[in-house]
C-alpha cells in the first residue's frame, strides 16, 4: 500500500514493519520516518498516516515490546 502525504511517499512494501496490533501496523522507513497503517474496526479499509517518534514509541511498546529496545533503547523498569 502506498500513499503520498506532504510530498513524501509512505510505502508498506519498502518500509520495515516493526509492530502489529489488532487494528494497526507500525512501520519505519529506510530514512527513519515512522508511519502507521490503521485499519477500520468494521473492515471498511485502511489508511497510512505519518506518526512522530513519541507515538511510534507508544505503539511499539504496546504491540511489540520485544522490539522496543532496538529502536528506542532500554525501557525504565516500573
Amino acid at each position: 500500500m502506498k500513499t503520498i502525504i506532504d510530498g513524501k511517499l509512505y510505502d508498506t512494501d519498502s518500509a520495515e514493519m516493526v509492530a502489529v496490533g489488532q487494528f494497526v501496523e507500525v512501520y519505519r522507513t529506510s530514512k527513519g520516518s515512522w508511519f502507521k497503517r490503521s485499519q477500520s474496526m468494521f473492515g471498511m479499509g485502511s489508511m497510512l498516516l505519518p506518526i512522530n517518534g513519541d507515538e511510534a514509541k507508544k505503539l511499539v511498546g504496546l504491540h511489540a515490546p520485544d522490539r522496543y529496545e532496538k529502536y528506542f533503547g532500554q525501557a525504565e523498569e516500573a
